[in-house]
Protein backbone atom coordinates (compact mmCIF):
# COMPACT_ATOMS: atom_id res chain seq x y z
CA UNK A 1 0.00 0.00 0.00
CA UNK A 2 1.41 3.78 -0.91
CA UNK A 3 2.49 5.20 1.74
CA UNK A 4 0.25 8.42 1.19
CA UNK A 5 -2.74 6.24 2.53
CA UNK A 6 -0.60 6.34 5.75
CA UNK A 7 0.37 9.93 6.07
CA UNK A 8 -2.79 11.82 4.69
CA UNK A 9 -5.10 11.77 7.63
CA UNK A 10 -2.39 13.12 9.32
CA UNK A 11 -1.38 15.97 6.94
CA UNK A 12 -5.13 16.90 6.11
CA UNK A 13 -5.75 16.97 10.14
CA UNK A 14 -3.22 20.01 9.61
CA UNK A 15 -4.20 21.40 6.54
CA UNK A 16 -0.97 20.81 5.22
CA UNK A 17 -2.34 20.77 1.57
CA UNK A 18 0.95 20.77 -0.67
CA UNK A 19 2.56 18.40 1.55
CA UNK A 20 -0.14 15.74 0.81
CA UNK A 21 0.01 17.27 -3.62
CA UNK A 22 4.18 16.18 -3.42
CA UNK A 23 3.03 13.01 -1.25
CA UNK A 24 0.53 12.04 -3.60
CA UNK A 25 2.97 13.34 -6.94
CA UNK A 26 5.26 10.65 -5.34
CA UNK A 27 2.87 7.63 -4.50
CA UNK A 28 1.34 8.11 -8.66
CA UNK A 29 5.19 6.95 -9.65
CA UNK A 30 5.09 3.92 -8.50
CA UNK A 31 4.04 1.39 -11.82
CA UNK A 32 2.26 -1.05 -9.89
CA UNK A 33 -0.07 0.94 -8.62
CA UNK A 34 -3.88 0.39 -8.97
CA UNK A 35 -6.32 2.63 -10.82
CA UNK A 36 -8.76 2.96 -8.04
CA UNK A 37 -5.61 4.08 -5.86
CA UNK A 38 -4.51 6.36 -8.78
CA UNK A 39 -8.50 7.66 -8.88
CA UNK A 40 -8.61 8.07 -4.45
CA UNK A 41 -4.92 9.92 -4.60
CA UNK A 42 -6.05 12.22 -7.21
CA UNK A 43 -9.53 12.87 -6.14
CA UNK A 44 -7.73 14.15 -2.62
CA UNK A 45 -4.99 16.07 -4.47
CA UNK A 46 -7.03 17.76 -6.20
CA UNK A 47 -9.31 19.22 -2.79
CA UNK A 48 -5.57 20.15 -2.14
CA UNK A 49 -5.00 21.95 -4.93
CA UNK A 50 -8.87 24.07 -4.96
CA UNK A 51 -7.87 25.24 -0.96
CA UNK A 52 -4.86 26.02 -2.68
CA UNK A 53 -6.78 28.30 -5.30
CA UNK A 54 -5.06 26.44 -7.89
CA UNK A 55 -8.30 25.59 -9.58
CA UNK A 56 -7.17 24.73 -13.25
CA UNK A 57 -4.46 22.64 -11.45
CA UNK A 58 -7.42 20.86 -9.42
CA UNK A 59 -9.47 20.65 -12.35
CA UNK A 60 -7.11 18.64 -14.79
CA UNK A 61 -6.17 16.55 -11.53
CA UNK A 62 -9.85 15.43 -11.17
CA UNK A 63 -10.22 14.85 -14.84
CA UNK A 64 -7.65 12.33 -14.70
CA UNK A 65 -9.50 10.88 -11.27
CA UNK A 66 -12.34 10.14 -13.34
CA UNK A 67 -10.29 8.45 -15.72
CA UNK A 68 -9.09 6.31 -14.08
CA UNK A 69 -12.05 5.21 -11.69
CA UNK A 70 -13.95 4.47 -15.04
CA UNK A 71 -11.00 1.67 -15.81
CA UNK A 72 -11.27 0.42 -12.01
CA UNK A 73 -15.07 0.07 -12.57
CA UNK A 74 -15.69 2.24 -9.07
CA UNK A 75 -18.34 3.88 -8.93
CA UNK A 76 -18.28 5.91 -6.07
CA UNK A 77 -15.03 7.34 -7.16
CA UNK A 78 -16.53 7.95 -10.25
CA UNK A 79 -19.06 9.53 -8.27
CA UNK A 80 -16.57 12.08 -6.20
CA UNK A 81 -14.41 12.66 -9.37
CA UNK A 82 -17.68 14.32 -11.23
CA UNK A 83 -18.33 16.52 -8.26
CA UNK A 84 -15.30 17.57 -7.66
CA UNK A 85 -14.83 18.24 -11.49
CA UNK A 86 -18.00 20.50 -11.25
CA UNK A 87 -16.65 22.24 -8.14
CA UNK A 88 -13.43 23.15 -10.19
CA UNK A 89 -15.20 24.41 -13.09
CA UNK A 90 -17.89 26.15 -10.46
CA UNK A 91 -14.92 28.02 -9.14
CA UNK A 92 -13.33 29.01 -12.12
CA UNK A 93 -16.63 30.42 -14.01
CA UNK A 94 -16.59 32.62 -10.64
CA UNK A 95 -13.08 34.15 -11.83
CA UNK A 96 -14.20 34.09 -15.46
CA UNK A 97 -16.29 36.93 -17.00
CA UNK A 98 -18.22 36.84 -20.49
CA UNK A 99 -18.05 33.67 -23.12
CA UNK A 100 -15.61 31.91 -20.63
CA UNK A 101 -18.26 32.01 -17.81
CA UNK A 102 -20.85 30.93 -19.51
CA UNK A 103 -18.71 27.59 -20.57
CA UNK A 104 -17.14 27.21 -17.27
CA UNK A 105 -20.83 27.04 -15.68
CA UNK A 106 -22.73 24.60 -18.46
CA UNK A 107 -19.49 22.46 -17.23
CA UNK A 108 -19.88 22.63 -13.37
CA UNK A 109 -24.07 22.05 -14.21
CA UNK A 110 -22.84 19.14 -17.03
CA UNK A 111 -20.34 17.08 -14.09
CA UNK A 112 -23.23 18.02 -10.93
CA UNK A 113 -25.75 16.77 -13.24
CA UNK A 114 -23.97 13.02 -14.07
CA UNK A 115 -22.82 13.10 -10.68
CA UNK A 116 -26.81 13.25 -9.76
CA UNK A 117 -27.92 10.91 -12.19
CA UNK A 118 -25.84 8.36 -11.22
CA UNK A 119 -26.35 8.38 -7.77
CA UNK A 120 -29.93 7.69 -8.17
CA UNK A 121 -28.25 4.71 -10.61
CA UNK A 122 -25.34 3.26 -8.55
CA UNK A 123 -24.36 1.72 -5.09
CA UNK A 124 -22.74 4.60 -3.59
CA UNK A 125 -21.92 5.74 -0.28
CA UNK A 126 -24.02 7.97 1.88
CA UNK A 127 -20.97 10.45 2.17
CA UNK A 128 -20.38 10.79 -1.07
CA UNK A 129 -24.15 11.49 -1.91
CA UNK A 130 -24.01 14.39 0.41
CA UNK A 131 -20.70 15.96 -1.24
CA UNK A 132 -22.98 15.81 -4.53
CA UNK A 133 -25.62 17.36 -2.73
CA UNK A 134 -23.11 19.87 -0.89
CA UNK A 135 -21.95 20.99 -4.63
CA UNK A 136 -24.79 21.22 -6.16
CA UNK A 137 -25.95 22.83 -3.59
CA UNK A 138 -22.83 25.53 -3.81
CA UNK A 139 -23.11 25.53 -7.76
CA UNK A 140 -27.06 27.25 -7.65
CA UNK A 141 -25.96 29.71 -5.26
CA UNK A 142 -22.62 31.05 -6.23
CA UNK A 143 -23.13 31.12 -9.71
CA UNK A 144 -26.93 32.77 -8.80
CA UNK A 145 -28.82 30.18 -10.42
CA UNK A 146 -31.40 29.20 -7.97
CA UNK A 147 -31.62 30.03 -4.29
CA UNK A 148 -34.59 27.32 -3.68
CA UNK A 149 -32.34 24.59 -5.58
CA UNK A 150 -29.52 25.67 -3.59
CA UNK A 151 -31.77 25.10 -0.63
CA UNK A 152 -32.92 21.73 -1.73
CA UNK A 153 -29.40 20.06 -2.27
CA UNK A 154 -28.08 22.15 1.17
CA UNK A 155 -31.11 20.40 3.43
CA UNK A 156 -30.18 16.85 2.00
CA UNK A 157 -26.23 17.31 2.23
CA UNK A 158 -26.92 18.02 5.77
CA UNK A 159 -29.52 15.53 6.56
CA UNK A 160 -26.75 12.61 5.45
CA UNK A 161 -23.33 14.19 6.70
CA UNK A 162 -22.55 13.32 10.43
CA UNK A 163 -23.59 16.38 12.71
CA UNK A 164 -20.09 16.06 14.06
CA UNK A 165 -17.95 16.50 11.11
CA UNK A 166 -16.27 19.25 9.49
CA UNK A 167 -18.84 18.76 6.25
CA UNK A 168 -21.25 19.40 7.97
CA UNK A 169 -20.24 22.56 9.63
CA UNK A 170 -19.50 24.26 6.67
CA UNK A 171 -22.65 22.61 4.78
CA UNK A 172 -24.52 24.83 7.84
CA UNK A 173 -22.40 27.70 7.36
CA UNK A 174 -23.56 27.59 3.48
CA UNK A 175 -26.98 27.34 4.01
CA UNK A 176 -27.11 30.23 6.54
CA UNK A 177 -25.23 32.45 4.04
CA UNK A 178 -27.81 31.53 1.43
CA UNK A 179 -30.47 32.19 3.63
CA UNK A 180 -28.99 35.65 4.08
CA UNK A 181 -28.30 36.49 0.39
CA UNK A 182 -31.89 35.73 -0.04
CA UNK A 183 -32.99 38.12 2.62
CA UNK A 184 -34.04 35.23 5.03
CA UNK A 185 -32.49 35.66 8.35
CA UNK A 186 -33.75 38.75 10.02
CA UNK A 187 -34.00 38.70 13.71
CA UNK A 188 -30.64 37.96 16.12
CA UNK A 189 -33.10 34.80 17.63
CA UNK A 190 -32.57 33.05 13.62
CA UNK A 191 -28.92 34.61 13.91
CA UNK A 192 -28.44 32.91 17.51
CA UNK A 193 -30.21 29.27 16.59
CA UNK A 194 -28.36 28.52 13.43
CA UNK A 195 -24.67 29.25 14.60
CA UNK A 196 -24.85 27.70 17.86
CA UNK A 197 -25.60 24.22 16.04
CA UNK A 198 -21.97 24.17 14.76
CA UNK A 199 -20.22 26.99 16.92
CA UNK A 200 -18.98 24.49 19.53
CA UNK A 201 -17.67 21.84 17.18
CA UNK A 202 -15.81 24.24 14.73
CA UNK A 203 -11.84 25.27 15.30
CA UNK A 204 -11.21 28.48 14.64
CA UNK A 205 -7.64 28.08 13.24
CA UNK A 206 -9.15 26.04 10.14
CA UNK A 207 -10.70 26.74 6.56
CA UNK A 208 -13.81 25.74 7.82
CA UNK A 209 -13.00 28.11 11.07
CA UNK A 210 -12.24 30.55 8.86
CA UNK A 211 -15.13 30.52 6.92
CA UNK A 212 -17.60 30.63 9.80
CA UNK A 213 -15.73 33.95 11.45
CA UNK A 214 -16.37 35.19 8.13
CA UNK A 215 -20.18 33.79 8.24
CA UNK A 216 -20.39 35.78 11.51
CA UNK A 217 -18.78 39.13 10.66
CA UNK A 218 -21.36 39.42 7.56
CA UNK A 219 -24.08 38.87 10.04
CA UNK A 220 -23.17 41.56 12.33
CA UNK A 221 -22.35 43.57 9.34
CA UNK A 222 -26.21 43.11 8.28
CA UNK A 223 -27.51 43.85 11.65
CA UNK A 224 -25.04 47.31 11.42
CA UNK A 225 -22.75 46.17 13.87
CA UNK A 226 -19.86 47.06 12.70
CA UNK A 227 -16.93 46.32 15.39
CA UNK A 228 -17.97 43.47 15.55
CA UNK A 229 -18.06 42.75 11.98
CA UNK A 230 -14.65 44.12 11.81
CA UNK A 231 -13.81 42.41 14.60
CA UNK A 232 -14.73 38.78 13.74
CA UNK A 233 -13.39 39.56 10.14
CA UNK A 234 -9.83 40.56 11.01
CA UNK A 235 -9.15 37.34 13.05
CA UNK A 236 -10.62 35.12 10.45
CA UNK A 237 -7.95 37.35 7.72
CA UNK A 238 -5.06 36.79 10.26
CA UNK A 239 -5.37 33.02 10.19
CA UNK A 240 -6.26 32.92 6.02
CA UNK A 241 -3.01 34.71 5.81
CA UNK A 242 -1.14 32.67 7.82
CA UNK A 243 -2.27 29.70 6.48
CA UNK A 244 -2.28 30.33 2.40
CA UNK A 245 -6.24 30.48 2.28
CA UNK A 246 -6.33 32.32 -1.29
CA UNK A 247 -10.06 32.09 -1.90
CA UNK A 248 -10.47 33.25 1.91
CA UNK A 249 -8.12 36.22 1.71
CA UNK A 250 -9.99 37.73 -1.44
CA UNK A 251 -13.64 37.35 0.16
CA UNK A 252 -12.09 38.77 3.69
CA UNK A 253 -11.09 41.61 1.95
CA UNK A 254 -14.07 42.21 0.16
CA UNK A 255 -16.39 41.79 3.55
CA UNK A 256 -13.68 44.44 5.28
CA UNK A 257 -14.02 47.21 2.65
CA UNK A 258 -17.83 46.70 2.84
CA UNK A 259 -17.54 46.93 6.39
CA UNK A 260 -15.44 50.31 6.12
CA UNK A 261 -17.57 51.74 3.40
CA UNK A 262 -20.89 50.94 5.22
CA UNK A 263 -19.60 52.26 8.45
CA UNK A 264 -18.28 55.41 7.20
CA UNK A 265 -21.76 55.89 5.13
CA UNK A 266 -23.31 55.07 8.36
CA UNK A 267 -21.01 56.94 11.20
CA UNK A 268 -23.70 59.60 12.12
CA UNK A 269 -26.27 57.64 12.54
CA UNK A 270 -26.94 56.19 16.07
CA UNK A 271 -26.17 52.65 16.87
CA UNK A 272 -30.20 51.97 17.50
CA UNK A 273 -31.03 53.64 13.91
CA UNK A 274 -28.31 51.82 12.18
CA UNK A 275 -29.14 48.19 13.57
CA UNK A 276 -32.03 46.04 12.49
CA UNK A 277 -32.25 44.23 16.27
CA UNK A 278 -31.64 44.79 19.37
CA UNK A 279 -28.80 43.75 21.08
CA UNK A 280 -29.68 42.17 24.69
CA UNK A 281 -26.68 41.30 27.19
CA UNK A 282 -25.02 38.16 26.32
CA UNK A 283 -26.64 37.50 23.34
CA UNK A 284 -23.22 37.86 20.65
CA UNK A 285 -21.45 36.19 23.53
CA UNK A 286 -20.21 33.29 21.40
CA UNK A 287 -17.63 30.83 22.91
CA UNK A 288 -14.42 30.29 20.50
CA UNK A 289 -11.92 27.89 21.60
Amino acid sequence: MPIFFEEYEALKSSERWQEIIDLGINALKDDEITDKDKAFIKAKSTSCYYYLGKYTEANQMATEALENAKKAGDSDLCVRSLYLISATYRALASQASGTQHEQYKKLSHDNIREALDRISNSEVCNFTKAKVFFNAGALYHDLNCSYEMAEKYYQQAIELFQSDSDDYNRCVIRNIRLMMDNKRIGTADELIFFTKKIEENINKETRTGVQFLQLLSKLFLSFGKYDKALEYADRALKTAAAKSMHAELGMLNQVIVEIKNKESNNKNVSSSEASTVEEKPGEYAFKFR
